[in-house]
């Protein structure tokens, strides 16, 4: 099915930090000569190891045209200001991470303070997003980089484009680590799976954590 809001999402592997460790050491495929690394990110090692699988209907163009697409988005966030709450104090002293699970900008600023270390989204929660038409201009021009390609890849890139976008506004707004989810449709496949995931880690290697479906492929 073509893109639209509110499509299917995957549920999420819990060990995001094991995951993400996984996805930047683990390459997509073995590397030859025909299908080198990416090396559209200057100065970004993490691109340079990236290969796009041979199942995809990508090529490195359109990978380095959507990676330029999103880290050249003017984002406009301003970093929230935060304040200590002896309410959570307790539980940071004893070794305890506080996660906010909310992707809405809005919502987590009425409530983020020092305690908390990074926010938990997920897809069903970038879709609400999606819904109020937030991201109608994004989606756009996203969907003309795309131009001639079938509607699944499509889809699979438009998720990513949101899901990285989404992220990195939280990250400039309140600094912390910030997970992000592939697609449901990479529940069952490892390379593409393996592929998205390096892409969303090589946009901000320290604050995306990526999860992954939890299936055996994604196991």
């Amino acid at each position: 099915a073509g893109f639209q809001r509110g499509p299917s999402w995957a549920t999420s592997f819990g060990k995001a930090q094991e995951t993400c460790t996984a996805v930047e050491r683990r390459p997509v495929s073995p590397p030859d000569a025909e299908r080198p690394g990416l090396a559209c990110a200057a100065g970004n090692s993490a691109m340079h190891d990236i290969d796009v699988p041979p199942t995809s209907a990508l090529d490195a163009d359109h990978v380095c045209r959507l990676h330029g697409f999103v880290i050249d988005h003017e984002f406009g966030e301003t970093p929230i200001g935060s304040h200590p709450s002896p309410l959570w104090e307790g539980l940071t002293h004893l070794g305890t991470q506080l996660w906010l699970d909310t992707g809405d900008l809005q919502a987590a600023e009425g409530v983020w303070c020092e305690e908390f270390s990074a926010l938990t989204t997920n897809n069903s929660l970038l879709n609400a997003e999606v819904q109020r038409g937030v991201y109608d201009d994004i989606v756009a021009r996203a969907d003309q980089e795309l131009d001639g390609l079938d509607s699944e890849t499509r889809v699979l890139e438009i998720a990513f484009v949101l899901n990285a976008i989404h992220g990195l506004r939280l990250i400039d707004r309140f600094g912390g680590q910030v997970s992000v989810e592939l697609h449901t449709d990479l529940a069952d496949d490892v390379e593409r799976a393996v592929f998205y995931g390096q892409r969303l880690f090589a946009l901000a290697p320290d604050h995306f954590l990526v999860k992954l479906p939890l299936t055996p492929a994604g196991l």
